[in-house]
């Protein structure tokens, strides 16, 4: 039998809703059964895990970030189907009233429409780094089946940007997947729906000064056999945001340019306690990560990278964005 993926420490889990049922609990958000059953209340933990390990120290406001990018994200792109009902205050009427106007439900929770998982990552390149070039030096220039042009180096642009799926492994690490099997296997239209987000996302940011260098999509099915954008949308923990001038600095010197998220964590664990993305998740490889102490200072620069992120897309703070959602 496969082992699942590493469970979220104890020490760190979040704890139960009293007074709803629990349905599931994830890297970063529970879900909870409501009275109607067509939905579920989905709440965003500040939890943080890399390389598909969950950390055993929690992000402060990470939570928050998260659930309240992704929405601001679904708001600039209203045409296109998802899985969410109602955010901040609006999320009251679906809870029951022992529940309401709890404010952190406001800030790190929602309501969305029961989907069916499509077990694919749909992930968009447009600068060149991370598994897209590792997968472009190692292969002669292939990435996921497509032939990218001759010479580029780390941070060149990919035009037009690339759609380089992945599989939703429940066990171990996300492995590529070429992009004619990806539409074999998924229907064209998990293309044709999510790469002009990406498109419309890079040129929306592009005029906030940062560069989305990748993202990730994700997909289900809803009850009525509609291909739904669900998860997270354009956040931290699926997007590689960095300013545009940094960009052109790491070109000129080479220099790894910081990014608005918890590459840093990512850095540390790989650097010092030797655990990369490619490491098996063995037993060993997990409680390295668990039971090392990291350091205050690594965990206040993360929380730092996703305020600062959310203030330059959105034009205001977290909270004061909420305040805005009925």
């Amino acid at each position: 039998m496969k082992k699942q993926k590493p469970p979220v420490p104890e020490s760190v889990r979040p704890p139960l809703i009293n007074g709803l049922d629990h349905f599931r609990t994830g890297k970063v958000c529970q879900l909870f059964h409501l009275p109607d059953e067509n939905l579920l209340f989905k709440l965003f933990s500040d939890c943080a895990s890399v390389h598909d390990i969950p950390l055993p120290f929690t992000v402060p406001k990470k939570g928050m970030t998260l659930n309240l990018i992704d929405y601001w994200w679904r708001a600039q792109m209203p045409w296109v189907p998802h899985d969410v009902v109602a955010i901040g205050r609006g999320i009251d009427r679906y809870l029951p009233d022992a529940l309401q106007g709890n404010l952190e439900y406001h800030l790190r929770g929602r309501i969305i429409r029961k989907h069916t998982p499509l077990l694919v990552e749909l992930i968009y390149r447009w600068l060149l780094t991370g598994t897209g070039l590792t997968q472009y030096n190692e292969l002669g220039g292939w990435i996921c089946g497509q032939k990218m042009p001759h010479g580029l180096k780390e941070w060149d642009e990919l035009n037009p940007s690339a759609a380089t799926p992945t599989t939703k492994s429940q066990h171990g690490h996300d492995e590529p997947m070429l992009l004619e099997e990806c539409m074999k296997r998924f229907g064209r239209e998990v293309i044709t729906l999510t790469h002009p987000l990406f498109e419309l996302a890079r040129r929306i940011a592009r005029e906030k000064g940062i560069a989305i260098a990748d993202t990730k999509f994700e997909l289900g099915m809803s009850e009525k056999r509609e291909i739904i954008l669900i998860d997270e949308v354009l956040t931290p923990d699926t997007s590689r945001f960095i300013r545009w001038e940094d960009i052109l600095e790491a070109r000129r010197t080479g220099k790894k340019p910081p990014s608005f998220d918890k590459q840093p964590v990512r850095d540390y664990v790989s650097q010092r306690l030797g655990v990369g993305p490619k490491t098996a998740l063995t037993p060993d490889a997990v409680a390295t990560v668990q039971i090392h102490q990291y350091p205050s200072e690594l965990i206040q620069q993360t929380t730092v990278r996703y305020e600062e992120i959310t203030k330059i897309l959105i034009g205001v703070s977290g909270e004061k964005y909420a305040v805005s959602l009925q």
